[in-house]
């Protein structure tokens, strides 16, 4: 573990200054630790970016040898006063400097990606300030440009802070209790760290999973368990449980499957957003290739054991073990061979189906008693639709991207002004279809204020179709406006069937 203490104050041997030094006596004595001390008021450089870019000018030598070694720690930990609510010029000068595009971080179209992974950083400041003043008045602007702007925008796990308070009043006593506490917070980072980073990869994996499209799905299960309760009353909660953790799987793989398959398309694209353009674990470089493909076999094993004991529980074993196999390969064929149905025109086909009839329909097997086919198909035709429509309205941003690819998705194949009329088109099919159910009460719910909610929605994802998604770029607020859509047609008819289950 290599670990820099930057000393920040611009006055030689100051408190700072001996902060820094007991921080580093101490977390030196830790075995497996490297560290290395350096004092910014020693160091001569110009403080100033004098040209377009840091990366344009030349950096002194032992500037240049400071960045090689800052860019080579694990650990960075800056002691600084704070100097009008943030911090002094000789530490900001020295940032500008060493952070340099292309190695601290990189663009990637609108946003930007931190390289500096794996890295962790303690700030610790002094100042004359009441620590609660400070933090909850000011809003500790020092420490969150520090901590957000900077270290954690180059990639930076985590950043702990600490901060010694009303320094000009207190007593040397007191001083020398605040050398102690740096001295026994520097011992114990080591630790922190490694619990730190097992969090950072835990965040990295459910990044990769991306659980926000799961809630949609897992709906539309529980409703079509529902609508085979509603007609015996009898449950089967083992069946349920495994049924439901068997696709969960198999959609994990999928999505990781889909992970590998856009490494390409995702390095690309530069219209990427948190519905489109994948989660980017890969292209970001926060998990690796082999990683990925241990996920998804993994994913894969878990999803064929849970199917297993859910046909061996369910009293519909074939119905049960074909529907966990058409979620296997429609999911894994979405991106993979032989199928390949994303290069096909047919990805968006795909997720409207998985989403909507194969989870009604899984839903409905889990539970004993005759099959609900009717009911099933008609809570899953809206459903499909909307789906359809926001998944059809989701490759727009990406079209650039999937074609330099060579994605066949409907952006591609038929352009991004007949897509968006695809998805208007689908859209109002929904709400068209959910009311005429509702009409001849074929729907678990009839109710006028929802037929209101559903056109009034319905009306302003249209307009916003019409008015943003025309040509590729980032529609952010136009799709969660289309995936909130999606949850007039499996939301409400949870809610009316766990009423009439009594549930």
């Amino acid at each position: 573990m290599k670990v820099l203490v930057i000393v920040g104050h611009p006055r030689a041997n100051s408190f700072c200054h001996l902060l820094a030094r007991k921080y580093l006596e101490a977390i030196s004595t830790v075995d497996g630790v490297q560290a290395r001390l350096v004092d910014l008021a020693a160091v001569h450089f110009e403080q100033n970016v004098l040209r377009e870019s840091p990366r344009a000018q030349a950096l002194e030598p032992e500037l240049a040898a400071i960045k090689d070694e800052f860019l080579g720690a694990d650990h960075i930990a800056m002691v600084f006063p704070t100097w009008w609510g943030t911090f002094p010029a000789v530490l900001k000068g020295f940032l500008d400097r060493i952070l340099i595009p292309g190695e601290a971080f990189t663009e990637a179209g609108e946003s930007y990606c931190g390289l500096l992974k794996n890295k962790t950083a303690h700030l610790l400041t002094t100042m004359d300030a009441p620590g609660w003043v400070y933090r909850f008045i000011y809003r500790s602007p020092g420490i969150s440009a520090l901590k957000q702007s900077v270290l954690k925008f180059c990639g930076f796990a985590a950043v702990r802070t600490t901060r010694f308070d009303r320094l000009k009043h207190v007593s040397p006593e007191r001083r020398s209790t605040y050398a102690i506490i740096a001295a026994k917070q520097a011992l114990q980072i080591p630790a922190w760290r490694r619990r730190t980073l097992a969090r950072a990869a835990a965040m990295r994996w459910m990044r990769a999973i991306r659980l926000q499209f799961y809630p949609m799905t897992l709906v539309a299960y529980c409703v079509g368990a529902l609508l085979t309760m509603s007609g015996n009353g009898s449950t089967n909660a083992a069946c349920f449980a495994f049924g439901y953790g068997a696709l969960f799987s198999l959609e994990i793989a999928a999505v990781f499957t889909n992970e590998l398959g856009d490494t390409r398309t995702d390095l690309a694209n530069k219209n990427f957003g948190p519905f489109t353009g994948g989660s980017r674990v890969l292209a970001d470089g926060d998990l690796t290739e082999c990683q990925v493909r241990a996920g998804v076999r993994y994913t894969l094993a878990a999803g064929v054991m849970l199917a297993a004991i859910a046909v061996a529980c369910s009293d519909k074993p074939v119905m049960m073990a074909s529907l966990c196999l058409a979620g296997l390969i429609l999911g894994i064929g979405y991106t993979w061979s032989p199928l390949r149905l994303v290069y096909r025109t047919m990805g968006e086909l795909n997720v409207a189906l998985t989403h909507s009839f194969l989870m009604v329909f899984a839903g409905a097997a889990s539970q004993p008693g005759g099959l609900p086919v009717k009911a099933a198909t008609l809570v899953s035709v809206p459903l499909f639709l909307a789906v359809f429509s926001a998944i059809t309205l989701a490759g727009i941003p990406d079209h650039d991207a999937d074609e330099i690819a060579a994605k066949r998705t409907i952006a591609v194949a038929f352009g991004i002004r007949r897509s968006a009329a695809v998805a208007m088109i689908t859209a109002v099919l929904s709400a068209c279809t959910a009311t005429v159910l509702m009409w001849v009460g074929a729907y678990p719910i009839a109710s006028p204020a929802l037929l209101i909610g559903v056109w009034l929605h319905c009306f302003l994802c249209v307009r916003a179709i019409e008015r943003r998604a025309h040509e590729c770029a980032r529609i952010d607020s136009v799709l969660a406006m289309a995936l909130s859509f999606i949850l007039w047609f499996c939301v409400p008819q949870l809610i009316a069937l766990l009423s009439r289950n009594g549930l």
